[in-house]
Formats: structure tokens, C-alpha cells, sequence
């Protein structure tokens, strides 16, 4: 007797065998989860949360101060300005010619604007922006941020 398998044996075995050369996943991150496919929506989702000391986060306005302490540097260059305490935030917030602002921080003395590019060049219309902004300042001063992320 012939100690033959069946083409069937066969192809399972090698099937099998083949296992070991797929590759694995890779850990996902928070840009995988996202329910958006643009890289923009959850950067600015987190920057919203994390930024409002109001949220869930239990962690006051410690981001706040990070990132307000950063904007100041930039903006102020060695003289002392305050950017003022947050009192709003909104995502995507639409100009009256339909461009979206991706985060706008209103203070109680500035609006400040927020365009998130990841992995993207930048090619909003900013002079849209600003004059969208400038409706909603109620005497503020506007300032624009743009972040700029290339992993």
C-alpha cells in the first residue's frame, strides 16, 4: 500500500504551511479608529476635547495652558501678551462661502483659528477665513494657527 495523500490533504497542508508567511497587522492608532477617513477630523477632534477644560477629561485647563503658552511664545516674541481663558470652541466650523475652519477657539480676548494638515500641503482659502472671523470677533483680535503634521 502506498503511503499517498489526497490532492485535498494536499492543498490543506500547504495551505497551512503558508500561514507563517502572512504578515502581521500592525497595532492600530487613533487615525485607524476614526470614524472619518480624513486625518484632519480626529486631530482636530482630540485638540477640541483635550483643549476644553470642560470636558470629561478631569483635567482642567492644563492643555489649554500648553497650548496657549505656545501660541503666546509665537505670537508675542518676547513681550508678555495673554491669548485670554477659553470660553468656546467649535469644529469645522462653515464660512458664509462654505470653506470649513477645522477648529475655532474663541477666548475672552481673541478668536483664534486652527487648520490641521496632516500628511496634506496647505491650500485653504484663508482669506476667507479671516474675513468669516471677522464677523464673530466682537472686537477680538483674530489669530491664525496652522499645524502642519508629517509622519
Amino acid at each position: 500500500m502506498t503511503n499517498s495523500i489526497s490532492p485535498y490533504q494536499h492543498f490543506q497542508t500547504l495551505l497551512e504551511n503558508a500561514k507563517k508567511f502572512k504578515k502581521q497587522p500592525r497595532e492600530k492608532t487613533f487615525f485607524d479608529t476614526a470614524i472619518r477617513n480624513h486625518y484632519e477630523n480626529p486631530t482636530t477632534e482630540l485638540l477640541e476635547f483635550f483643549l476644553n477644560p470642560r470636558e470629561s477629561h478631569e483635567l482642567g485647563d492644563v492643555f489649554w495652558k500648553g497650548f496657549s503658552d505656545i501660541v503666546q511664545a509665537e505670537v508675542g516674541k518676547g513681550s508678555q501678551i495673554s491669548i485670554g481663558q477659553i470660553e468656546r470652541l467649535e469644529r469645522e466650523c462653515v464660512t458664509h462661502s462654505g470653506n470649513r475652519i477645522d477648529l475655532m477657539l474663541e477666548t475672552d480676548s481673541h478668536l483664534l483659528l486652527v487648520e490641521a494638515k496632516i500628511y496634506h500641503h496647505q491650500n485653504n482659502p484663508f482669506h476667507d477665513y479671516v474675513k468669516y472671523a471677522k464677523t464673530r470677533t466682537k472686537g477680538k483680535e483674530t489669530l491664525g494657527w496652522l499645524c502642519c503634521i508629517n509622519m
